[in-house]
């Protein structure tokens, strides 16, 4: 593995994805709408999506919606295998992590990306949970009808913007009205999976939620069970039915996610990241993430991981 400075923090805050995009724009480039309080984009531009920033291990501190407009991508959205292609309609809370593994030339998006902070004065009415759940996906394929409106609503803002700024009076009644279109295909999605719920799904999920809330701090099924009112052995055999995967592979799979993020994105020494997850000492620390990963953690903080294209 070919061996690099650390060139850019992964963790990427409302402001400093801004830069990034800023530093993207290139001449020909249309250029996306980059407010004090939220961002736009149409397109996505061809050379933030070719750079370096594309292939790492994101996590965004806030709230995206996105759609897919052709292409399609892989790789993993708050521990969760996820494939996106065109005509999906993808909403991610903050702190999400998301790792790209494959992408296709053809891939193009346009979204908005705003402070959460702005959803108390933006959505008229209670926030509903999927807009305001930490580290939470919900990724959708809304009908032709559905998505007519959400661009029209999309287009129209992306002309007061350009024109008045966020400053305007008019955003905050157009922002509530792209969010609650979103929320109207969300339960229009949701509805049209729930025969397909069981109580073993349910289960599968109160528990990837509640590894994503550990942080990476817990790594004993027993924690998890305990919480949930199951037993160890019952737990980890609907983990394993549903996903299959084990649960202790999901606890671990989480675990280095986060570590990962902390290499690449802090500046703190690797004994205080050992310290912060709990480990007894450097030296379990390190075997601990070499086993799962193969490199030490100072090889990973100086190091990069591929990114392979669909087709390659």
């Amino acid at each position: 593995m070919k061996l690099m400075r650390k060139q850019q923090a992964k963790h990427i805050s409302f402001d400093r994805f801004k830069e990034i995009v800023e530093q993207s724009v290139q001449p020909n480039d249309k250029k996306p709408y980059l407010g004090k309080r939220f961002a736009m984009i149409k397109n996505i531009l061809p050379s933030l999506r070719d750079s370096g920033f594309a292939k790492n291990l994101l996590q965004f501190t806030d709230l995206r919606i996105g759609f897919v407009k052709s292409g399609e991508i892989e790789g993993n959205i708050n521990l969760h295998p996820s494939h996106l292609k065109q005509g999906t309609l993808i909403c991610l809370t903050p702190n999400s992590i998301i790792e790209m593994k494959k992408f296709s030339k053809d891939v193009n998006f346009m979204g908005i990306t705003l402070n959460p902070e702005q959803l108390n004065g933006w959505y008229k009415g209670p926030i509903p949970a999927f807009l305001i759940n930490q580290m939470t996906e919900s990724i959708m394929q809304p009908c032709k009808a559905d998505l007519a409106v959400f661009f029209h609503l999309f287009n129209i803002l992306w002309d007061v913007v350009h024109l008045y700024g966020d400053d305007s009076e008019l955003i905050p009644d157009l922002m509530s009205a792209i969010l609650h279109q979103v929320h109207h295909i969300y339960n229009t999605h949701a509805q049209q999976h729930v025969h397909q719920q069981t109580r073993e799904r349910t289960i599968f999920q109160e528990f990837i939620q509640m590894v994503n809330q550990a942080n990476g701090t817990q790594r004993q099924l027993d924690y998890y069970a305990n919480r949930m009112n199951l037993t160890q052995r019952y737990l980890g055999t609907v983990i394993k039915q549903v996903s299959d995967v084990t649960a202790k592979e999901w606890i671990d799979r989480s675990t280095i996610l986060r570590i990962k993020v902390m290499l690449r994105h802090s500046d703190q020494l690797i004994t205080q990241i050992s310290d912060q997850f709990g480990f007894p000492n450097d030296s379990f620390f390190s075997k601990y993430f070499k086993r799962m990963t193969g490199l030490t953690p100072k090889e990973y903080r100086n190091g990069k991981e591929s990114l392979q294209t669909v087709g390659a």
